[in-house]
This record gives C-alpha cells, structure tokens and sequence, in this order.
C-alpha cells in the first residue's frame, strides 16, 4: 500500500488517508503509509509553488511565491527566521521545519507526531497546494 499511495489521485489520498486515521485513532501514531502520503503531499506543495533548491538553497523564483497566499507567507517568512538563525540561506529543511512550526508548534519528523499534528500538517498542505480548497480551509479554521 505504501508505494501505491506515491502516485494517488488527491481524492484518492484523502481516502487513504482517512482509512489510515481509522487505524492511527486505535492508537498509536503516524503510520509508515501517512508518511507516504504525507512526502507525496510535500512534493505537490513544492511543485506547486515552484520550491525547489539548488546546492542547497532556494533558487530565486521560489521566494516570489511567498505572496500567493497567508499560508505561503507564514511559512516562507518562518523558514526566512530559521535560515537567518542558522546563517544560511532558507533551504527546502527549512520551509518544512517552518510549515511544522505553524501547524504545531514544534518541529517533529512525521513519525513522532501524533494523530491530530499529523492531519493539521496536511490540512497546511493542501492549503499551501491551493489556498482556496474550501475543505481545508475549514478544517484549518476548527
């Protein structure tokens, strides 16, 4: 299951990721298959906005995305404060550690993050993916 979810449909996804939270609400947190999704999701945000790096940082066309939406420039300005700390330029580490940041307050690796972080973090995705999906706008709202 886990190689299927790599190339699902966004909808497609969603179901499998609601089948996953079934198991994860037994108990237990983030699964091997939702971190799957949650890479594979990672990836459309990156392709959405143009994010990519070369030798490490974010090439120039990438930072003009940061004014698509509130979302992109929470995590753009976030992953901008980590990359100053560190004296560096803002790498793609950055912009994840930042969207977890804004998400849950803490910067987690999928598998230590629990239920509720886990669906927060891709409801921000989606939203970093098209910051008009009503559906997660909403859960974002709750």
């Amino acid at each position: 299951m886990i190689a299927e979810t790599a190339s699902l449909a966004p909808e497609d996804a969603a179901s499998a990721l609601r089948s996953a939270s079934q198991t994860w609400r037994r108990g237990g947190g983030v699964n091997p298959t939702q971190i799957k999704i949650l890479a594979n999701h990672w990836n459309r945000v990156c392709q959405a906005n143009l994010w990519h790096a070369v030798n490490g940082g974010m090439v120039a066309e990438s930072r003009g995305t940061q004014n698509a939406s509130e979302f992109h420039q929470r995590v753009w300005k976030g992953a901008e404060e980590l990359a100053e700390a560190a004296r560096t330029n803002v790498a793609p580490m950055d912009l994840r550690n930042s969207a977890c940041l804004l998400t849950i307050g803490a910067v987690k690796a999928p598998a230590d993050m629990d239920q509720p972080e886990f669906v927060r973090l891709m409801t921000l995705y989606s939203l970093l993916i098209d910051p008009e999906d009503q559906t997660a706008l909403i859960k974002w709202r709750s």
